[in-house]
Formats: structure tokens, sequence, C-alpha cells
């Protein structure tokens, strides 16, 4: 387990003890790094690494994921699985939300114009979280790299 995982780890159960929620009070439904990348996971991608650690303040219980992935697929093929996966309903935005939906703002933006890589920024905001993938892959390489940051507040029990 790396520095800053350890670190992490300490700063959660840390909020856990100085807000007095250890104890006998019901744990928290349990956060884990790769469960947490299991829904950002390109299909067939290499498993590069990852880290979890706290989300930077001490007066607010989240976490802060980040993971490398590469793939043989072409960056347009991984703009695509991502955007059909996480951009809902028809575009003009009037399709209400099903049950279980969760509320989105979706972005993807180009950064390759006139530049020696293929560069796609795509971020996903929710209510309680906030992930952007930086999908990338230069002239002359043979994969295409996914960077994966998320950011998540954690549900304490009260």
């Amino acid at each position: 387990m790396g520095t800053k995982s350890l670190l992490g780890l300490f700063a959660v159960l840390s909020v856990f003890t100085l807000s007095g929620l250890g104890g006998d009070a019901e744990e928290p439904k349990g956060v884990t790094l790769l469960g947490t990348l299991e829904e950002w996971q390109y299909p067939g991608a290499k498993f590069g690494g990852a880290t979890m650690f706290d989300g930077g303040n001490h007066q607010v219980a989240a976490t802060n994921c980040e993971a490398l992935l590469t793939t043989d697929d072409s960056v347009e093929q991984v703009v695509r699985f991502y955007t059909q996966k996480f951009v809902p309903g028809p575009a003009d935005g009037r399709s209400p939300l099903k049950p279980g939906e969760i509320a989105q703002a979706v972005g993807v933006q180009t950064d390759s114009e006139n530049r020696p890589v293929e560069l796609r920024v795509i971020t996903v905001n929710r209510a309680r979280s906030s992930t952007t993938l930086v999908v990338s892959r230069s002239q002359g390489e043979q994969k295409t790299h996914i960077a994966w940051s998320h950011f998540q507040l954690l549900d304490l029990p009260r």
C-alpha cells in the first residue's frame, strides 16, 4: 500500500474518530478504490496503477481516487464508449430522469488541434462526485492512455 493510500486511510479513520462516529455506530458503506474504478473501467484496458487518498479537507469526509489505464483502441473509440455510457437520453435535454438514474452533467473537451497528440478531457459531475477522464495518444504511440481522477463525498452515519 502506498504512502498516499495509507495517509488517506488514516485521514478517513480520523474523521470517524474525531467526529464520534467510531465505536458502536453503524459502519458506513465501504468505499474501495477498485470498487469505485469499476464503473469507469474501459473494457479490456490494462491497469497501470491506482491510488486512493483523503479529499484534502479535514472538515469534509471525502476521497480522491486516481488510476492509469491503457488500451490498443483509438482515442475516438475510447471517447465514444464513455460518452455513450455517461451522456443520458436525447440531446434535447427534455427527458426526465427515471427512478434510480443519477443526475449528472457531462462535458467533453478537445485539445488536439495542431498538436502531435490526440487529447480529450471528459468530465462527469454528479451531486456527490466529480470525475475527470483524460484520454490521450501521442503520434507514434501504440497505446491510448486513460488517466482517471475521481472525487467523492462520503456518506457517514448520523
